[in-house]
């Protein structure tokens, strides 16, 4: 029976590579999803969070899709300072202790990363990119 489904495995057509996503639209993904995981965590105001309710269970699950989406951003290339600024703003948020909207983690870089050098050079860029940004 196993070696039945190793040739099935083996003989399949193999599927087109679906076009890679730019990193742009993966952030739109992300930011849909964040913005569904913040109204997951106020219908969780009130409510035993050690209970595993269906709301606990739905923001779970987005929590998890937020992360996934969060490292495909992280992990594709930026082609302009408007990306690398949007990649700044995942890092903060994969970071941070608290859930605001995306926009506030542009100028909370360092609250949200912990106080290391690395935090301060990725703070450092940051505020470059944004400077550079709006001379434009």
């Amino acid at each position: 029976m196993m070696q039945a489904t190793a040739l099935r495995a083996t003989t399949r057509k193999p599927r087109s590579a679906a076009p890679a996503r730019s990193l742009t639209e993966l952030y739109k993904d992300f930011a849909t999803a964040h913005s569904q995981l913040q109204a997951a965590d106020q219908a969780l105001e009130g409510t035993d969070l050690n209970a595993m309710t269906p709301q606990m269970v739905r923001f779970e699950r987005l929590g998890a899709r937020c992360q996934k989406l969060a490292q495909r951003v992280l992990e594709a290339p930026a082609l302009s300072t408007r990306e690398i600024l949007l990649k700044l703003r995942v890092v903060a948020w994969a970071h941070a202790d608290q859930n605001c909207s995306l926009e506030q983690y542009d100028h909370a870089m360092p609250a949200a990363i912990e106080e290391t050098e690395a935090a301060k050079v990725l703070a450092g860029v940051q505020a470059d990119l944004l400077r550079i940004g709006a001379a434009r």
